[in-house]
């Protein structure tokens, strides 16, 4: 049987299940948190910011290994590059689209006022997202969107569909999805009320994108999407961080 990031038809849950054996438990256990772990590192743990992005990308560089080894040396599979769908992609590009256009709309004439930005340039400035914005948000939209979908969709997505119900499945990797990116928030918007916010929308976006891989198995189509997104948060982010530019 041969791996790829394409995705694959709902299995049957008992027969599958049947093949985890203890270690894939633990490693997929692990993985649901993994990063979230990291992100404390990054954030609670260590104080020093140099030290602090360095165990954070070191960990996170260690846990995004996580699926190849399950699949080298659990699995024993050979990974191929997805074909591209031009009807999946066509669909990515418009979700993304669409939601990013909404969140600038909404930024812009709705939560612009509410947002609480007190010693946010502080902690930019501290973490170097100021002076090297523009390699921050081109890793992020490009690198950093590709490496989600990998783990979050391909990986974690599709090893528990294998294990539950799709619906279910959805919903559990889309909570894995958000508890990093609650702990990363909350060292930039000290406001628990916008942090809920903003990552209602983070769950809700793992939530389109796991269903967009359901319905499609293309990764290529929700990379587009989740990359088009990352853009326009870039945008509000610019917008926040470089208010008079």
């Amino acid at each position: 049987m041969t791996g790829t990031i394409q995705g694959s038809t709902t299995p049957n849950i008992e027969k599958e299940t049947n093949k985890f054996s203890r270690i894939h438990f633990v490693i997929l256990a692990f993985a649901f948190f993994g990063h979230a772990i990291a992100a404390l590192f990054y954030a609670v743990i260590i104080d020093n910011p140099v030290v602090a992005r360095a165990a954070y990308f070191g960990l996170k560089l260690f846990v995004n290994t996580i699926p190849l080894i399950w699949f080298f040396c659990l699995d024993r599979q050979k990974i191929r590059l997805p074909s591209f769908q031009s009807a999946a992609c066509f669909v990515g590009l418009l979700s993304g689209l669409l939601i990013a256009g909404s969140l600038v709309f909404l930024h812009g004439f709705v939560l612009a006022e509410y947002i609480k930005i007190d010693g946010l340039y502080e902690k930019a400035a501290v973490y170097g997202l100021r002076d090297h914005f523009f390699w921050f948000a081109t890793f992020l939209c490009v690198v950093n969107s590709g490496m989600e979908e990998y783990y979050w969709r391909w990986f974690i997505f599709g090893k528990f569909r294998q294990l539950m119900p799709v619906s279910l499945a959805i919903f559990l990797s889309s909570i894995s999805f958000t508890l990093h990116h609650i702990v990363v928030l909350f060292v930039y918007i000290p406001d628990l009320s916008m942090v809920i916010l903003f990552n209602l929308g983070v769950f809700a976006g793992g939530l389109i994108w796991a269903g967009l891989y359901q319905k499609f198995s293309n990764f290529w189509a929700i990379w587009l999407s989740h990359l088009i997104v990352d853009v326009g948060i870039m945008v509000i982010v610019y917008k926040i961080l470089f208010p008079l530019a």
